[in-house]
């Protein structure tokens, strides 16, 4: 998909052939994008001036070395990387 798109159920249901693991890739990434969607700013993540995107919060702080598929998607969504 690319930066901003929207897929449609044609359009998954064409990513789910092809490869056996098709449908569990696309099925992980619509979880982890709805979850992404569902985040709160300041309490799940923050934006970062440093990187220019939004960072994982723990223990109340950023840390921007924590990895999420949710967040990557979020920071995708948001138009903060052109890419997942």
């Amino acid at each position: 998909l690319h930066e901003g798109a929207r897929p449609t159920s044609d359009a998954l249901a064409r990513l789910r052939t092809g490869h056996p693991a098709a449908p569990r890739v696309v099925h992980e990434m619509c979880k982890e994008w709805e979850r992404g969607q569902k985040m709160v700013p300041g309490e799940d993540f923050v934006y970062s001036k440093e990187s220019g995107r939004y960072c994982a919060l723990q223990s109340g702080r950023a840390n921007p070395k924590a990895w999420s598929l949710a967040l990557e998607c979020r920071n995708f969504n948001d138009s903060l990387s052109k890419e997942i």
